[in-house]
């Protein structure tokens, strides 16, 4: 298993038994939706937005 978090430090893959855990760069500007619900939705139309783009 895969677990991917975002972060504005730096980009790191730690594995950990049978899953690798990856910290992914992004913006400071990613990671500012208030509440925990707003950041996923903005964190998932991103990641869609980039699979579904021409």
């Amino acid at each position: 298993m895969k677990i991917v978090l975002l972060t504005d430090g730096s980009p790191r893959e730690i594995p950990l038994d049978w899953r690798t855990i990856n910290f992914k760069k992004v913006p400071p500007k990613h990671l500012l939706a208030k509440g925990k619900v707003s950041r996923l939705a903005v964190q998932a139309l991103k990641e869609l937005g980039a699979k579904v783009a021409p």
